[in-house]
């Protein structure tokens, strides 16, 4: 269920990015060149995500690509 509340949000943002910016539903800043979704590292995610997160979160054992 998380998963597919998660899926629409995305959208949703993915949307009103595109009525605040024209034609940036899909660009390139979110979208590669094989149509998929530009993933960023554990630690960046984990940086952007730090001002949210009360409890200490080691990302040194996940994979980066």
């Amino acid at each position: 269920m998380a998963g597919k509340i998660v899926s629409v949000e995305a959208r949703h943002a993915a949307w009103v990015r595109d009525m605040i910016d024209n034609g940036s539903f899909a660009n390139m800043e979110v979208v590669d060149s094989n149509g998929l979704d530009v993933a960023k590292s554990p630690s960046v995610v984990l940086s952007a995500a730090a001002p949210f997160i009360k409890s200490k979160i080691d990302v040194s054992d996940l994979p980066t690509y």
